[in-house]
């Protein structure tokens, strides 16, 4: 009986020093974190500085389009950071790194970052829609909840149809967009979502978020998409 009230101390201070040392990784894994965003919002400045465009570290406005759709299904939090403003390659356009976090609650939650470009097409410069490969992410596959597009079926391109998932409202004008020509160079450009919002077209690369020294290239690849689109801004 003795013995218990040591026992009992022990195991106190055992928990306390787990309880020590988790905090302690969570604070040095928050530093890191820190210091990592703090670096790359750094190494954003100067890519901006060499595209000619303007830098803010943060601007939410960017996000007022694209709500319950690839780029942040059933969002329940969502950031633009490292945003870039001006003119690519003849055309109106914005970079930014999505920080979001999906899910129903916090049980569903997924959280993770990619980078977003944005193309200006004009009012009315083409039909509003979203499109990303099917099995990408599942909640867009299963998206139902307020603000779910119906799908849009390319009759004349089953294949196309059975690997991509693509929504909108104005069926007829969407398939009219969607040549042969242009769902080839879509399916050859694996792991790219694409929206448009009919003013905005955005693409992205599904959960990535390429380094600075990859900034560029990406910066290009978006604009194949700009391109391929058809899209002057």
């Amino acid at each position: 009986m003795s013995n218990i009230p040591t026992v009992v101390w022990w195991y106190g201070a055992l928990g306390l020093g787990v309880v020590i040392l988790v905090a302690a990784f969570l604070i040095i894994a928050t530093g890191k974190d820190v210091r990592a965003d703090r670096r790359r919002k750094v190494g954003l400045a100067a890519v901006a500085a060499r595209i000619n465009a303007d830098y803010l570290p943060d601007d939410p406005s960017v996000l007022q389009w694209f709500t319950g759709t690839p780029f942040h299904p059933y969002s329940r939090r969502a950031a633009a950071t490292g945003v870039m403003r001006g003119q690519v390659w003849e055309a109106h356009a914005i970079f930014f790194d999505l920080d979001v976090e999906t899910g129903l609650d916090a049980e569903t939650s997924v959280h993770y970052k990619q980078t977003v470009a944005m193309f200006h097409v004009g009012e009315g410069g083409m039909p509003a829609f979203s499109l990303e490969r099917r099995g990408d992410d599942a909640l867009a596959d299963d998206f139902t909840g307020p603000g779910a597009k119906p799908l849009v079926e390319l009759p004349g391109n089953p294949a196309f149809s059975s690997t991509f998932r693509l929504t909108g409202d104005d069926a007829e004008a969407i398939r009219k967009l969607f040549t042969a020509k242009l769902c080839a160079f879509i399916d050859a450009h694996a792991g790219w979502a694409v929206e448009s919002t009919g003013t905005w077209i955005a693409v992205c690369r599904k959960r990535v978020r390429p380094d600075i020294d990859a900034y560029h290239a990406f910066v290009g690849e978006a604009a194949e998409f700009r391109r391929a689109f058809g899209t002057r801004g």
